[in-house]
């Protein structure tokens, strides 16, 4: 049996324009981090200032992780939405792990928008 997908999506408004949160945005090692975890992430795609896709390679018991962080621009900053898909690697512990990347990816993005001295 197939263990279900899971998702998990933060949004966070920002005074900054996407170009200042790019920069930011590419030192990974410092937006996804979980406490009591060593999480390591790979790049998988960018598109610079707007789009970088990345993947947990170790850290979590999950498997066919994606991650998206989209900087939208908007009339007077930008909207940062962190979105994580995966699956469980053990059976029955998809909720406590969405509960986990919820909280980090909503951490990640209101800490990325703070770095940029313009939280909206």
């Amino acid at each position: 049996m197939t263990s279900p997908r899971y998702e998990v999506v933060a949004h966070v408004r920002c005074a900054a324009p996407p170009a200042d949160l790019w920069p930011l945005l590419q030192d990974l090692d410092r937006w996804v981090t979980v406490r009591e975890a060593d999480l390591r992430v790979q790049v998988l795609a960018t598109d610079p200032p707007t789009r970088l896709t990345y993947q947990l390679v170790a850290g979590l018991p999950v498997r066919e992780h994606e991650a998206t962080v989209t900087l939208v621009p908007t009339g007077g900053g930008t909207d940062i939405h962190w979105r994580q898909s995966f699956r469980p690697r053990i059976p029955f512990t998809g909720g406590f792990l969405r509960t986990r990347l919820e909280s980090q990816s909503a951490a990640s993005a209101t800490r990325l928008a703070e770095a940029s001295g313009s939280v909206a």
